[in-house]
């Protein structure tokens, strides 16, 4: 088996790194995508006492549903390829991002929102310079878990015929006895990329939480 592993990674190099450079680019263009999306609506969550049980409801609603589900309902409407792949994986990765910018906007002590409308600081440059700073440690973690959350489901974009990692695994589950060298390459990139991104994520963390908690 390790000798087919082998044989493959230095025969078809050229076809690993272009599997490796589509998940990379499913993940980076899903993680923007819901970033913006998923704060924006945690910040209007966490300001906005009538909207705020809606959008979680919502985002909770969104995460009790499989990605792979949400391709499946996405594929009559969209069709098959990199697009519903894309618009499945933002929105997964949306929840978490709600949620977690929404608390950590209502962690944040009312005594320095007092204070800072006291001194006359308007709600919008409050919540620019003072309210998304405090909650900066939450919202990022909210951030790191969704792209965990994002580096796994770019993998079942390989059903419906978008290239990613997952097209080692779909062809190694797929193809019998004679391809199992396959399911393990797939599997363990995967297994590396999603450690790799978290020994980044893990000191940005630190040092995030060290700069904006008391």
């Amino acid at each position: 088996m390790l000798e087919k592993i082998i044989k493959e990674l230095t025969e078809n190099t050229s076809t690993f790194f272009l599997y490796l450079f589509n998940h990379l680019a499913l993940c980076f263009y899903a993680i923007l995508i819901s970033t913006v999306i998923g704060v924006t609506l945690g910040v209007i969550a966490g300001k906005q006492k009538k909207l705020s049980s809606m959008i979680v409801n919502i985002a909770n609603f969104l995460h009790m549903i499989p990605t792979i589900a949400l391709l499946a309902l996405l594929m009559p409407l969209i069709g098959i390829g990199r697009v519903p792949a894309l618009v499945a994986m933002s929105v997964a990765a949306i929840p978490a991002q709600i949620i977690n910018t929404r608390s950590g906007l209502l962690r944040i002590d009312p005594n320095i929102l007092e204070a800072a409308d006291g001194c006359g600081i308007g709600r919008f440059r409050c919540l620019c310079s003072i309210e998304i700073p405090l909650a900066l440690p939450m919202i990022f973690t909210g951030f790191r878990t969704a792209l965990i959350q994002t580096i796994y489901a770019a993998t079942i974009a390989s059903f419906i015929g978008s290239i990613s990692l997952g097209t080692y695994i779909f062809q190694g589950f797929y193809g019998g006895v004679t391809t199992k060298h396959l399911l393990l390459i797939g599997a363990g990139a995967l297994a590396i990329l999603t450690l790799f991104a978290d020994l980044i994520m893990n000191p940005l963390q630190k040092r995030i939480n060290r700069r904006f908690i008391a």
